[in-house]
């Protein structure tokens, strides 16, 4: 058969047991590793026993392998991906084995050193190097696709017990050569230390069957593990303490321990003496204690075996040194209501237990306090603590003063402070200044003006009260012309309080600047409301009954009132999204609100960006104008938000067959559809409510829906087809041979349950193994038969093998031959079935040669060399013959002529 691609087997990993899985526990050290190495071109051929396969430094042909750093070498394949190791380095070498076209081993390798009753898992990392198109190009060319099957043995030395898994087929990938990591764990047995490793390959050679091996690995597997650090911290600090919690899961019946330290970052490793536990203590920390830990662990009697035991991973642990914080109080003592300043020492960032932080705080306690700092050195974390105290002093209360309210101007006024006692110090202001006069009573200078004295009491504990008592002397004369404070401007609209601040007295309002009736009397006014701008008058009599001379006016100026604002803003948006709103004109300080009157802004100026919005949502905008005169009206504006549509239905066929139409609909809620092969991201594969892929291989599609608001579904759709594929597959027992030839058909296909056999012509059948026998004339002959499979939904394929009968070889020489003319055994001849070469030679009874010929169909007639009849007798002949079957012949012996 014409073959188009070579055959490249899998290397796997394979377990005793039957559970095939990676180790779900702790890894030991490696005890065997394959990496292939690295460098430029091709490596160095594999030890001798390793592979029966020939190596070549170039692309393998069947039968051969080449260690390089590329999966397709020159002068390459063009149904082969190009791809690196599978740790990615560009010069990383990797296996790659070109099978030999009929099944066989083709790896073998032995770990010896092992504990008995102990698991080990054995894995590598493999890729299929076909290219995707391989599989339609095998099809088209010489099908069928032929998948590599490898079958993985694991042989124990002592007992020869072998087990095995095979790999199924294994595809190519659609995108390049992707690598994937086979791994299985198995348990020894007692007593065993050792096992073969073997791979053979379980397909015959064909189109397709090519891939690379690299990362071979096997070492103990053991319970899972953890560390953990209780408490867990980044850093510890000198005097901490430290449980080292390990959790080991199930595995060992009996297992011991013994804990590492490495104070080189895992380069060299100590046993730690006599931290044999599960658990390790570390208290008080030291700096010394810095480093990393780890726990070796095995069954009981294997902790110093390296191939017997596992490793957890290690942890870190970091130490740095505590501060020394040291607190104090300034001032110590305190009165009641003042402050102290607390400050600290010894680290560089502090928290004090008044909920402040820094070097300093100052505090103001009512009672006598202890006051905790707690220092950290920020670059390790690690703190100290410290306490200041601050005594506290009791307060006076503020004095009670007794004294006339008013005095005529030019006189003075008597000033008695009746309690609390203590020193009593007067002031002309509520705070700091000087003292006017120190002692009780306090008699005043004479006064023209109205004043008002402060009085405040110092105890025997040296505690100032917290307030001074202030005393008014009222000096009536004749009051000048009040002073107004109000609103100069106001909005149209509104109405503003007049207030006369002084001089003091009796205030009446007029509205005309002489004459006229109050129509108000008070310090304040509060006009009515206002859309022009209006002037008032006011003036004050005192308590002796003086009034001013003149009156004070006030003009209150009205400004115009904004028209509502103009927005612009986008009619609607879809659930979940944000929006901007902006207000055009007429300008000014914009106030968005959430109703139409009353409220607080929740937000103030331009333009306004919403949160999040899921319902429709109605804003509301004022204006505020530079003179602070406010629209009379909001402005509304409505976000209407639409709806984000539910995920679609889809309607798709369960299955279909390989390589067929598969029909996916999207049935609601409507809308425009777009469909993905990834569930987030990416760009639609197509868009429209009917998508119609041919599939290889099972796939999941993804759809989203987009609302005729533009609104996109949150999620999408996902739906599955699952391919049924069909693989025809036989096998002929044997292939080729001498007829009449009987051969036995095994089928090996997959994913069938209905067969139809064909050769040529001559036979056909539906039983699942067929025998036939071929050239039963004895003929050779060339015959191709053909095995169709075919599964229940009606997928199918076909597989093709080519037989080849020989003829058989058969020598007849005659013991007797009568040359008389009769036409009837006349010549001495060698009949003969399927030969290809006849030398004979006669001899007389003297051993004298007569005759010689070397023609198949070549004889002798009885006569000399002069053609004269030899008389009858007894001669002899010598017989060299070869058939078409590869048999030789060797003869000699007597004949008889008669005439």
């Amino acid at each position: 058969m014409k073959r188009f691609l070579s055959s490249t087997f899998l290397f796997i990993c394979l377990t005793l047991s039957t559970k095939a899985q990676l180790c779900n526990g702790t890894l030991g050290a490696p005890i065997y590793t394959q990496t292939f190495g690295s460098g430029t071109g091709t490596g160095s051929a594999l030890p001798a026993g390793i592979t029966t396969y020939s190596f070549t430094s170039g692309w393998p042909t069947d039968g051969m392998y080449t260690i390089t750093n590329t999966s397709n070498p020159p002068p390459g394949n063009p149904h082969w991906y190009t791809g690196k190791d599978h740790t990615g380095d560009p010069n990383g070498y990797m296996f790659v084995v070109n099978a030999s076209y009929a099944p066989g081993e083709f790896f073998r390798y032995t770990v010896t050193g092992l504990c008995s009753n102990t698991t080990y898992v054995f894995s590598a990392w493999l890729a299929n190097v076909n290219n995707f198109k391989t599989i339609q190009f095998c099809k088209d060319n010489d099908p069928p696709y032929v998948y590599a099957n490898v079958l993985f043995k694991v042989q124990n030395s002592a007992t020869m017990k072998i087990d095995s898994l095979s790999t199924g087929s294994i595809s190519p990938d659609s995108t390049g050569m992707i690598w994937h990591q086979f791994g299985f764990t198995f348990k020894t047995g007692p007593g065993q230390s050792s096992v073969i490793l073997s791979m053979v390959n379980n397909s015959k050679g064909g189109c397709g069957n090519d891939l690379v091996i690299d990362d071979i690995s096997f070492r103990p597997c053991g319970p899972t593990t953890s560390i953990t650090s209780l408490p867990s911290k980044k850093i510890y600090c000198t005097g901490d303490s430290i449980v080292l919690d390990a959790a080991i899961g199930p595995g060992y019946n009996n297992p011991v321990y013994q804990w590492q330290f490495s104070s080189n970052g895992g380069v060299n490793w100590l046993n730690i003496p006599g931290a044999t536990s599960q658990d390790l203590i570390l208290s008080p920390i030291a700096l010394n204690h810095a480093g990393k830990y780890r726990l070796m662990l095995a069954e009981n009697g294997n902790l110093n075996e390296e191939k017997c035991r596992i490793i957890t991973e290690a942890i870190t642990i970091k130490t740095a040194q505590s501060p020394s914080v040291d607190a104090i109080s300034a001032p110590a003592s305190i009165c009641k209501g003042f402050s102290s300043t607390l400050s600290a020492t010894g680290a560089n960032t502090y928290v004090w237990s008044n909920g402040t932080s820094g070097v300093n705080t100052q505090v103001t306690p009512l009672t006598t306090s202890t006051y905790t700092v707690i220092g950290m050195d920020t670059a390790t974390g690690c703190t100290d603590k410290a306490t200041a105290i601050v005594d506290v002093r009791t307060v006076p209360t503020a004095a009670v003063v007794a004294g006339p309210d008013s005095i005529c101007s030019g006189n003075t006024a008597t000033l008695t402070a009746t309690s609390p006692g203590g020193t009593y110090n007067w002031y002309t202001s509520a705070t700091g200044g000087t003292a006017v006069y120190t002692g009780n009573p306090f008699t005043t200078p004479v006064l023209t003006a109205t004043q008002t004295y402060y009085v405040e009491i110092v105890a025997a504990n040296a505690c100032i009260a917290n307030s001074r008592t202030p005393v008014k002397v009222v000096v009536n004369s004749i009051p000048v012309s009040p002073v107004i404070a109000g609103g100069d401007t106001i909005c149209s609209g509104n109405s503003v309080t007049l207030t006369a601040t002084a001089p003091g007295g009796t205030y009446k309002w007029y509205d005309v600047a002489t004459g006229g009736t109050p129509f108000h009397t008070g310090p304040s006014y509060l006009t009515p409301l206002l859309t022009s701008t209006k002037t008032y008058y006011v003036e004050v009599e005192s308590g002796s009954k003086c009034t001013s001379t003149s009156r004070t006016a006030v003009t209150v100026v009205v400004n115009t009132v904004p028209v509502a604002p103009v927005v612009v803003g986008p009619d609607s948006i879809c659930a979940g999204n944000t929006v901007t709103i902006n207000a055009t004109s007429p300008g000014g300080t914009y106030k968005w609100y959430e109703s139409a009157t009353g409220g607080t802004p929740i937000f103030t100026g331009n333009p306004y960006h919403t949160p999040v919005l899921n319902t429709t949502k109605t804003y509301y905008v004022e204006v505020e104008t530079a003179v602070l005169c406010t629209s009379t009206s909001r402005t509304p504006v409505t976000i209407n938000v639409n709806r984000i549509p539910p995920e679609p239905v889809i309607t798709a066929p369960d299955t279909i067959c390989a390589h067929a139409v598969a029909m996916l609909k999207a049935t609601s809620p409507g809308g425009t559809y777009k469909w993905y092969d990834v569930a987030t991201g990416g760009t639609p594969i197509y868009t429209g409510d009917t998508y119609l892929p041919v599939l290889a291989v099972t796939k999941t599609f993804y759809v989203e829906v987009q609302s005729a608001s533009k609104c996109t579904s949150t999620s999408r759709t996902p739906v599955t087809v699952t391919v049924l594929e069909v693989r025809a597959q036989f096998t002929a027992n044997p292939e080729s041979g001498m007829a009449p030839l009987k051969v036995d058909f095994t089928n090996q296909s997959t994913g069938a349950n209905n067969y139809h056999w064909k050769i040529g012509t001559l036979f056909s059948s539906t039983s699942k193994d067929i025998s036939y026998i071929f050239s039963k004339n004895g003929e050779a002959g060339t015959y191709d038969v053909t095995l169709v499979a075919m599964n229940a939904f009606g997928c199918w394929d076909t597989s093709r093998v080519t037989i080849v009968v020989r003829p058989f070889s058969e020598l007849i020489i005659p013991n007797v031959f009568t040359p008389n003319g009769d036409g009837v055994n006349d010549i001495f001849n060698v009949k003969s079935i399927g030969l290809n070469f006849v030398e004979a030679e006669l001899f007389d009874r003297w051993g004298l040669k007569m005759y010689h010929w070397t023609d198949v169909n070549g004889g002798w007639n009885g006569k000399s060399a002069s053609g004269d009849e030899v008389p009858e007798g007894t001669y002899f002949y010598i017989i060299i013959a070869r058939g078409t079957d590869g048999k030789e012949y060797k003869l000699k012996g007597p004949f008889t002529l008669l005439r």
